[in-house]
């Protein structure tokens, strides 16, 4: 399962939003467990602050982020069957 079949909408999105879904899944992708300098901080919050899309599709995209780590977390946990 791809990133962006868990995020395409199942409307289909126009340009704009869809340009903004990747922007946010790519900062998503460079504030996983990264260290960010102060530069890059503010070029966030800058680009967070665009719009009300802009946050509310970061907050999809983080949303999707974090459920994707706990089922990953989960399946290490988990024992593997039939192998």
């Amino acid at each position: 399962m791809s990133i962006l079949w868990l995020t395409r909408n199942r409307r289909s999105p126009d340009k704009g939003v869809r340009e903004i879904r990747k922007q946010a899944w790519n900062w998503i992708i460079r504030l996983d467990g990264k260290e960010m300098s102060k530069i890059e901080k503010e070029k966030f919050s800058q680009w967070l602050a665009r719009s009300d899309e802009h946050r509310r599709l970061y907050h999809e995209a983080e949303s999707i982020w974090k459920a994707l780590d706990k089922l990953s977390d989960l399946k290490q946990k988990l024992p593997l069957s039939g192998k």
